[in-house]
This record gives structure tokens, sequence and C-alpha cells, in this order.
């Protein structure tokens, strides 16, 4: 992805437009939302559900995009919809907190105020992910300790190589109903 690419991404950042972002990795969904953050390595995306509700934020590294378009032709139910729902549409001041970097260190912000974060390790056959707390972020590793399905937290940390991380999602339905049954049962 060349300069011209990013710039115009970041020239979206904190506005309302809808984009929808392709990736190339064919395991992966497109990703509907909008810009929030750029980086010349990462890409923060609000997340619109298929739904048409705010669901978290989804960061993804940019060399993982092939394409985005301006998802024009659902800009202004959205807006109608996400009015009517009270959500706010044109600030999205609850990210301003996160310092998108060329590396990881976000994740020491993400942590502070989302306590859950799915990573996911996406390649060309498998959809892979692992959901749980962020325990510390080293120059190429993430320890994290995950949670099961169940909701029980593991005693011992996994650690995930950075390099093989293809998005991280936080903040989200799944991510807040996962926390709050695991915080219930443990």
């Amino acid at each position: 992805m060349g300069i011209g690419f990013i710039d115009r991404l970041s020239a979206l950042v904190r506005s309302s437009v809808l984009v929808e972002v392709e990736r190339d990795l064919p395991t992966s969904p497109n990703i509907r939302g909008f810009v929030v953050g750029v980086s010349s390595r990462f890409l923060m995306i609000r997340i619109l559900s298929d739904d048409f509700q705010l669901n978290g934020y989804s960061i993804i590294p940019i060399d993982t995009v092939s394409q985005y378009r301006i998802a024009s032709e659902y800009q202004e139910m959205v807006d109608y919809l996400l009015g009517y729902e009270g959500d706010d549409v044109d600030g999205f001041d609850s990210t301003s907190f996160i310092k998108m970097a060329s590396d990881f260190e976000f994740l020491k912000d993400v942590h502070k105020y989302f306590p859950v974060v799915s990573v996911f390790l996406e390649d060309e056959e498998e959809y892979v992910f692992e959901l749980g707390l962020v325990e510390e972020v080293l120059e190429s590793t993430l320890i994290m300790r995950t949670i099961s399905p169940t909701g029980i937290i593991a005693k011992d940390v996994t650690m995930i190589d950075l390099d093989e991380v293809t998005r991280i999602d936080f903040g989200g339905a799944y991510e807040e109903a996962v926390w709050n049954y695991s915080c219930f049962i443990n």
C-alpha cells in the first residue's frame, strides 16, 4: 500500500463516511464501518454490524487490505438508523486515547479500556482466533490469558507471534458478553 492509499484512508478518520474494507485473506469477511484511526501499518475501524448497529472496533494491518470502497448506497439509511438509536456517527471520541503507531504498542492503550480482545490468526485456509486478556506486549510477542468458550480464564498464558496477527477486535458485543460472563463465574 502506498502513501496515497494511506492518505486517502486518513482523510476519512472520524468522519461519518461508511466504508467497506476488502482484505487479501480469503477466509476473512469484509469489514464495514467507519475509519477511526490510520497509521503506516494499521487501520482501525468502528464496526457496523450486519444489522446496522455499532459493534466495537477492529484493527487490521494495512498490508492485508486489498481495497476499500465508500458504501454510499447505505449512507442515508445508516445515518438515520444510528441517529434513531442515539449512536454518535460523527465523533467516535471513545478511541481518541488509542495511539495508532507502526507497532503493536496500541494494544497497551486498548487493554486499559477494553479488557477482552479477539486476536485473529487468519491465513489462506483457516479462520482462527484467540479471545482473552492482554497481559503484556513485547517487541514481537503478545502475551495473553485466554478465555475458553465456557468463560474460564486460563491460568497459563498464551504467547502469540505478532507477525501472525491479522486482526484484533475489541469493545464489541461478543467481547463484552464473554467478559461479563467470565467475571460472573470466575
